[in-house]
């Protein structure tokens, strides 16, 4: 019940502005396909220089690098479509506004690494006898 309230709230939105409902679907789906294609193009690029990681019990042997292409290139597709605006001509109330908040919102993150993100960024430290446990990538 819960569910369905909530699918009809969001529905509602739609009604009242459309642009508003274009950002609230195309800000999750970018963001959803930004944190996928990040490790399938890592894993690619190692997989490319041949520095291909230990595998686990499911994998897909010969077609893995084909199958991250794919991957890849269907991400970059999808992303350069969803931050598009509906209507032409482009005005100001009916201009898509995700992609250029997730622009921003880069470029903040990657001004703070350099400034002192890098700096503040410690990595966990893993204890000794969990190190020999733990199976090595690379």
């Amino acid at each position: 019940m819960l569910v369905v309230v909530i699918c009809c709230l969001l529905s509602v939105i739609n009604i009242g502005s459309a642009t508003a409902f274009n950002a609230l679907i195309s800000l999750p789906l970018i963001a959803l396909y930004i944190s996928y294609g990040i490790p399938i193009s890592f894993l690619l690029l190692r997989k490319l220089r041949r520095r291909t990681p230990e595998l686990g019990p499911f994998n897909l042997g010969q077609w893995g690098i084909s199958v991250n292409l794919v991957a890849v290139l269907y991400i970059l597709y999808v992303l350069s479509f969803v931050a598009l605006p509906t209507l032409m001509p482009v005005t100001a109330s009916n201009m898509n506004y995700a992609g250029p908040l997730v622009l921003a919102v880069a470029v903040i993150t990657v001004c703070d690494w350099v400034v002192s993100g890098r700096k503040r960024f410690k990595l966990p430290e893993v204890p000794m006898v969990l190190r020999r446990e733990i199976p090595a990538y690379g």
